[in-house]
């Protein structure tokens, strides 16, 4: 199967850790990075610090967004343009990991770091198409105890993770927020407003330090001290709910989270939104060797979300 996709990456002040880390479990994959990979940085000063490191890369072109997380993002978007499909991801993805088979605390069901991404990618972009979806993730879980008895893939109405997701066809009213922090709910509840649900694949994710490594697009906008970010979050989140009338359709109030230490838009339970689809106990190898993307899983599960 041939789709002719891009990888939007935004990066900020981690030219080595950006070669170290994404750029590299890209280039394990066997993608086209020539072809697909699209950089997008701040500015001219930005590029000048990168310019060692890009000199190791392969890829399509670099951008400029200016600062800011929202800001790298609506560059992308519109840099790729309308229809195309898109996978945006972060700079600091370590390894790719996923399950085999069905997961278990036998270590031979897990494989720590996989080169099987790109097909993901396009199984993910397929699905979206045959299933009438725009937008799909991973799960980023590793604890077998809590996904054993989850599907391999499902569509469901979820939080859309940020620093991994693909959109099959590319615009700026799905993709784009209106405020850098929560932007994954912004995201989440217009692709659920406007699809159903997106397609989740509950066996696989990155490994990833998210707000631990130097750099990255969370200085991009310093919150200041503890209290400050607290307080600068809660008007944000506050700002947000009050404004977007999806937001207050399918969030609650914002919450302040300990384990962020920011206030958060957290969503609801959503029932009976779309019918659900799973796809239970199909090891990926038999998956792709044996059955086209696009053709029916053999004894799929069907019911809903009430259920």
């Amino acid at each position: 199967m041939t789709i002719d996709y891009r990888i939007v990456v935004r990066t900020y002040k981690r030219p080595e850790l950006f070669y170290k880390y994404t750029y590299s479990l890209l280039e394990k994959q066997g993608i086209d990075l020539a072809k697909r990979l699209i950089i997008v940085l701040a500015n001219e000063e930005e590029l000048q610090s990168y310019s060692e490191s890009l000199k190791k890369m392969k890829y399509l072109t670099t951008i400029f967004s200016g600062v800011g997380a929202k800001e790298a993002v609506i560059a992308g978007c519109k840099f790729v343009g309308d229809g195309v499909p898109v996978v945006y991801m972060d700079d600091d993805m370590e390894a790719f990991f996923e399950f085999i088979t069905t997961p278990s605390n036998d270590k031979n069901t897990l494989v720590e770091e996989s080169t099987n991404l790109e097909r993901y990618i396009l199984d993910g972009f397929e699905t979206c198409r045959k299933e009438n979806l725009n937008a799909f993730s991973f799960l980023y879980m590793k604890n077998p105890f809590y996904i054993k008895d989850k599907p391999f893939k499902e569509t469901k109405p979820f939080k859309i993770s940020g620093g991994f997701f693909g959109i099959l066809s590319n615009n700026e009213y799905d993709v784009c927020p209106k405020y850098g922090h929560t932007e994954e709910t912004q995201r989440s509840v217009k692709i659920i407003e406007r699809y159903g649900s997106a397609l989740l694949y509950n066996w696989c994710g990155f490994k990833t330090q998210t707000g631990f490594l130097e750099g990255g697009m969370q200085i991009s906008n310093d919150r200041g001290t503890p209290d400050e970010k607290s307080e600068r979050t809660k008007e944000i989140s506050w700002q947000v709910y009050t404004e977007d009338s999806l937001i207050r359709k399918y969030c609650k109030e914002p919450k302040f989270m300990d384990h962020t230490e920011m206030w958060e838009l957290v969503l609801k339970p959503v029932n009976s939104l779309k019918k659900f689809h799973a796809w239970n106990h199909v090891k990926w190898k038999n998956y792709f060797d044996t059955i086209a993307v696009g053709d029916d899983i053999p004894d799929p599960f069907f019911g809903d979300l009430s259920n």
